[in-house]
């Protein structure tokens, strides 16, 4: 999709809560909503999407992970911030980190604490359309099956069956990005199924990365990405441009074939 196609997407999305007759809510999804967020992203992002939320998925769990930052003093102003916007909507559970976690162990606890088998995990910098509820709820969720939105995890249905299949997300990979690609690998290897579903009813804003949650003087690349996580999926994986022998063909041009290092096995990190 060029520039010009994305933004006017946008701009559509954002037009259809004024033209659009609005879904009737049926009562309670049987998937649980999941968001991570963190202090960079309260007022652009995250309010404006739990409001979008709030009007779709009045009486759906809704589990928030609010991550740490490694400036407690401007930690501790937003999370009181947060208590005070948050306290208006009675279908939200939150919890939350003083110093940064890596987004594989916020998913994992967002998951623990799902009451249903089912979740949708969704960035906090997303856009939704007012068919976005119609059209999640259309996906035929499927057994052992991980729905993956736009070919991007950025939102995501994962079930609690899929977790015991493959694992839970490896927490080793500290901060954001290429913990995605691994587990997908990892699905793949244990025939667990992936479902690309189309949908134009959210848009994947990709807000750009200034300053993680974990670290002042973390080097970013690919535009938002941590490039440590680069580093330990360098460390987990062996990576060819061609196939051999025990390598797996993946979808993602930057690593065509991959290979489970020796010793590099994935933890069970709640027994």
């Amino acid at each position: 999709m060029t520039r010009l196609l994305f933004k006017l997407h946008e701009i559509l999305v954002k037009l259809s809560w004024f033209w659009e007759p609005r879904h009737k809510n049926k009562g309670k999804s049987n998937y649980s909503i999941c968001i991570v967020t963190y202090c960079k992203r309260f007022d652009a992002n995250f309010k404006p999407l739990i409001k979008q939320l709030a009007s779709l998925y009045n009486d759906t769990e809704i589990i928030v992970g609010v991550n740490g930052f490694h400036d407690q003093e401007v930690q501790k102003k937003y999370l009181q911030k947060f208590k005070e916007f948050i306290g208006f909507y009675h279908n939200i559970i939150w919890f939350s980190f003083d110093t940064g976690q890596s987004i594989s162990k916020m998913w994992n606890q967002c998951s623990q604490r799902s009451t249903n088998q089912w979740m949708i995990i969704l960035n906090d910098d997303v856009l939704l359309a007012k068919s976005f509820k119609k059209s999640i709820d259309q996906i035929e969720l499927k057994k052992n099956t991980i729905h993956i939105l736009n070919s991007s995890w950025s939102h995501f249905l994962i079930s609690k069956e899929v977790f015991s299949n493959v694992g839970w997300f490896d927490e080793r990979f500290p901060g954001v990005g290429n913990e995605d690609w691994d587990y997908e690998i990892r699905a793949i290897l244990a025939k667990t199924n992936i479902d690309m579903v189309k949908t134009r009813s959210i848009v994947n804003l990709v807000v750009k990365t200034k300053d993680f949650s974990y670290s002042s003087s973390e080097k970013i690349i690919n535009l938002k990405y941590s490039s440590s996580n680069w580093d330990f999926f360098k460390k987990k994986w062996s990576i060819r441009n061609d196939f051999e022998e025990g390598y797996l063909r993946t979808r993602f041009p930057q690593i065509p074939y991959v290979k489970l290092n020796t010793g590099m096995e994935t933890p069970n990190f709640y027994k």
